[in-house]
């Protein structure tokens, strides 16, 4: 029913270690890609999305972890909506914060994770992650937004955002 996509580079191997027994903790299918050119993760994740045959999508940081539980969350909105995300817990950072969903704050800046459930025919249908911009999260948040794509936010806590210093978010 979903599929995780996580992309990763040379040095993370112990997050991404705990990262994939995460995701087989939680029961998924887990596609993981290197980039040993640093090509960016949108490129990356665009590959492996090629790859995907479940009508879900989890993009999953190296360096995030899924709780069990994951599917459970957001299997109940399936239905409902064609991007669910979920609150989280947060370590290395006070920021960002979980919140509700809303169009007008998405427009004008990011607070959506890419650790998100996305439908992979609304992903695709899209284009995928662009690969053109700084935060390719926010990109397709607002390609999927533009496309007239449906929005939900379950306020469970279904991940561990973990921060690491000098990541391209801090940078942003």
């Amino acid at each position: 029913m979903i599929s995780v996509i996580t992309p990763t580079i040379a040095g993370r191997e112990d997050l991404l270690q705990e990262c994939v027994a995460s995701v087989s903790a939680a029961g998924l299918q887990h596609l993981v890609g290197s980039d040993p050119q640093h090509l960016g993760p949108a490129v990356i994740r665009n590959r492996l999305l090629e790859s995907v045959r479940t009508p879900w999508v989890v993009f999953l940081d190296d360096d995030d972890l899924l709780y069990p539980q994951y599917q459970r969350i957001v299997e109940k909105r399936f239905k409902d909506a064609d991007v669910i995300y979920t609150a989280w817990d947060l370590t290395g950072g006070e920021e960002p914060k979980p919140r509700p969903f809303d169009a007008d704050l998405l427009r004008r800046g990011n607070y959506i994770p890419v650790t998100a459930c996305v439908r992979t025919e609304a992903i695709r249908s899209v284009g995928g992650f662009p690969e053109d911009w700084v935060l390719e999260d926010h990109g397709l948040w607002i390609r999927l937004l533009d496309a007239g794509y449906r929005f939900t936010y379950v306020p469970v806590i279904g991940w561990v955002y973990r921060r690491q210093p000098g990541s391209r978010t801090e940078a942003a």
